[in-house]
């Protein structure tokens, strides 16, 4: 990841002997040249890598310069290490009017004007260095490693004015502080939670009705069925056997009875 190189890269200058903004500097325009991809091309793939290593004439230039370093110390020429290596040894000797600027400056404008003397990227001039291609870019990529306030368009103030210190987020520097929060809007808290309550709601209906259509049919009420063998109504009572029967001269005399009755 970039912001990973740009930690990396940072280090490393600050182990060279950088002050803080000039290696935030240099490892800002890193980026800026190639995202701290050790393999990107530049300029019709007349440049390489991370700073856009290039030759001016084929066979003959920064690019070639890489290289020729790569092999004589037997190192792979697009590890990262070689070419901050090689970017380091440049600063102290064929580039060494930008790397005494870059161990020399006051503050960040000064090591990023520096920076892009090293580099001469288009649009780049020795009295106009604001005028380099990306400047704000590069700017702004380095801004919280060197704890200055990025700026906010194309422009960037007048060369000399002093940097303005601004708080550091946190992550790319272990030891700085975390910018202040910013004020709690409270529309926008109350909206948010008007939100989680409808969705709650929501939630609850849709879960209730899942569970209505899950839950099992009670069974089917059995119409009572006439007398049988099966049913499901009450059983008969069965007769007391315990009573004697009545005798059959009782019940001719009842017979008899009736018939007097009729007659009267």
């Amino acid at each position: 990841m970039a912001e990973d190189f740009l930690a990396r890269a940072y280090q490393f200058f600050l182990s060279r002997g950088y002050p803080p903004h000039a290696a935030a500097a240099l490892a800002a325009n890193a980026i800026a040249e190639s995202g701290g991809n050790t393999r990107a091309e530049h300029d019709k793939s007349t440049g390489v890598g991370i700073y856009g290593f290039r030759d001016l004439t084929p066979g003959t230039g920064r690019k070639t310069a890489l290289f020729n370093f790569a092999k004589e110390r037997g190192l792979d020429p697009y590890a990262e290490s070689t070419q901050l290596e090689f970017a380091a040894r440049e600063l102290e000797t064929s580039e060494k009017k930008a790397g005494d600027a870059l161990k020399a400056s006051k503050d960040y404008r000064e090591a990023t004007n520096a920076t892009v003397g090293y580099l001469r990227p288009q649009g780049y001039t020795a009295d106009n260095p604001a005028g380099a291609h990306n400047y704000a870019g590069r700017w702004n990529t380095g801004a919280a490693l060197a704890g200055v306030a990025p700026v906010l368009g194309p422009t960037i103030a007048a060369a000399g004015s002093a940097d303005t210190p601004v708080t550091l987020p946190a992550g790319l520097l272990a030891s700085s502080t975390p910018a202040p929060a910013s004020p709690i809007d409270g529309a926008k808290v109350d909206k948010e939670k008007e939100e989680a309550a409808e969705y709650a709601a929501l939630t609850k209906g849709g879960l209730a009705a899942m569970a209505a259509e899950e839950a099992p049919a009670a069974p089917p009420v059995q119409p009572a069925r006439a007398g049988g063998l099966l049913q499901a109504s009450a059983p008969v009572p069965l007769p007391d056997f315990t009573k004697p029967p009545p005798s059959l001269p009782d019940f001719l005399e009842m017979l008899s009875q009736q018939r007097l009755t009729r007659r009267a």
